[in-house]
């Protein structure tokens, strides 16, 4: 029998629980498999693609070697839920016994009459690249990069895909989101959402990225990458390594350096409060389809930011909290669309550049979003009545 303090396996058990999936076509995606050696206890999930460890030093004061592989889900969120400050595990002929508030049996899963391990991403012979970047990075991809392709309107299959240089990450559907950082050394790839979602796991840590080349034979290599953190190591097979020269970087970085005639702060909170009751109203749809609730006016002024929903019945004004700006333009936009883009910025104020008649663009610290400008609606609009 072992103890572990609760609160310091569920920050393990939190961890780990991101890499496991409840896929019910692939068994192995769904388990999750303990070992403590030498008093460090490593929590290991799989989905075949990527291979994620969390360890917890000193987890117990025993010696004793502990080796279980369970399904993940029930576990995990007994761990949630309990309430004592430690628990207690131990290994019997029924199962993994787990004390805490009461005492719980877990089925282990075994291939005859061993326990399972979970197999591994074996590393490439050759290595590429080796160098040290702050996790800050891997977690800015996940959150600014990953809202691109939330969109419902990818049509190639190299949009699905995360591309990512020593310049910075991309992605891009009908719009872009430009991610720019300086790595010290070359390289470039492609990553899934799958794993990019792990990414979060990251921030606040130094980071060591590890790319290796693994040959099969004359026709076949497959690049692996690998990250390491403190106490996570996160391995992964890249799929679509064949597909990063055909990436459109140089496009979708150009799009980022377009000079726009016009740019304005306002504040954040003020404009989504104003996005937030516009969407209350006018949920008609035209019969093409055409969801009038997501396209909105944004007409800029000199006094401020006016927007409207797509009749131009409904507005507000925004006032500017830093513009120069003395024109007049107007840019018919997914609001929707804005909307999400806007809430995951962390700075009290938006900076929006505008003007070109093809695009707006959000701009933060090291991210540039480009959002679509769409067609004028009114016509649309005129056939409803």
């Amino acid at each position: 029998m072992i103890k572990i303090n609760t609160e310091k396996i569920r920050q393990v058990a939190s961890k780990i629980a991101l890499g496991v999936e409840d896929d019910r076509s692939s068994p192995l995606t769904e388990l999750l498999e303990f070992e403590l050696k030498d008093k460090v206890l490593t929590l290991k999930a799989t989905n075949k693609e990527y291979f994620l460890s969390v360890t917890l030093v000193d987890a117990s004061d025993s010696d004793e070697y502990f080796h279980v592989t369970i399904v993940a889900n029930s576990f995990l969120q007994m761990i949630t839920k309990t309430t004592t400050p430690d628990i207690k595990l131990s290994v019997t002929d029924a199962g993994l016994v787990f004390e805490g508030n009461g005492k719980y049996i877990f089925p282990l899963t075994l291939d005859g009459e061993e326990t399972v391990s979970l197999p591994t991403i074996e590393w490439g012979e050759e290595e590429v690249l080796d160098l040290e970047m702050d996790g800050s990075i891997l977690a800015s991809i996940q959150k600014y990069n990953s809202k691109e392709l939330s969109k419902d309107v990818i049509v190639k299959p190299i949009q699905r895909l995360y591309y990512v240089d020593n310049h910075g990450a991309l992605t891009f559907t009908d719009g872009a989101c430009v991610n720019e950082f300086e790595l010290e050394k070359e390289f470039k790839v492609l990553f899934n959402d799958r794993l990019v979602q792990l990414f979060k796991l990251f921030d606040g840590e130094k980071v060591r990225m590890q790319l290796s080349k693994k040959k099969f034979n004359d026709d076949i290599t497959q690049m692996r990458v690998k990250f390491t953190g403190r106490n996570i190591e996160l391995t992964a097979v890249l799929t679509d390594t064949d597909m990063v020269d055909q990436y459109p970087a140089i496009p979708v970085r150009q799009l980022a350096e377009e000079e726009y005639p016009g740019s304005v702060s306002v504040d954040k909170n003020t404009i989504l409060k104003a996005l937030e009751r516009l969407s209350i109203l006018d949920k008609r749809t035209s019969d093409n389809k055409v969801d009038l609730k997501k396209i909105g006016k944004l007409h800029f002024t000199a006094e401020g930011l006016e927007i409207k929903d797509a009749k131009g019945i409904n507005f507000e004004t925004i006032p500017y909290v830093n513009s120069s700006y003395e024109g007049d333009f107007n840019s018919f936009i997914d609001l929707t669309d804005l909307t999400k883009h806007i809430n995951i910025n962390n700075n009290e104020t938006v900076n929006i550049k505008f003007g070109t008649g093809d695009a707006i663009m959000l701009v933060r610290k090291g991210i540039k979003q480009v959002i679509p400008e769409l067609e004028d609606p009114t016509e649309i609009i005129n056939t409803l009545g």
